[in-house]
């Protein structure tokens, strides 16, 4: 992988704004989402990539369906007034419905690229 720098793209906030719905690329005047360079990668380093997001996304499920299985939704901070809720959407989720899809979340890792 290597880091590519550059001027940042006119009009970027409202394009991410407008475009793409992007509205907390700057909270409380901190600019989280920089413009001044983007990261180019190898066919094979996103490969790589996919391969351990999926094997981390196969492990999140397993975790979720241990948390409603032992009555563990409290750990993950789910508020008692919603654990039943949480728990019969899971289920209907893991049944197939389509309309059940898990919320989805992000988690940034880190990688070196060599291991």
């Amino acid at each position: 992988m290597r880091r590519v720098t550059h001027p940042p793209r006119p009009d970027w906030a409202r394009r991410m704004e407008e475009e793409l719905g992007f509205v907390f690329h700057s909270p409380d005047g901190t600019v989280y989402w920089d413009e001044t360079a983007h990261w180019a990668f190898t066919e094979d380093e996103i490969d790589r990539i996919e391969d351990a997001a999926d094997a981390f996304h196969a492990l999140a499920i397993r975790a979720a369906d241990r948390a409603v299985s032992q009555n563990r939704l409290a750990e993950l901070g789910i508020p008692g007034y919603a654990v039943a809720a949480v728990a019969d959407s899971w289920r209907r989720f893991r049944e197939g419905d389509p309309l059940e899809a898990p919320v989805y979340g992000r988690l940034d890792i880190a990688w070196t690229g060599d291991g």
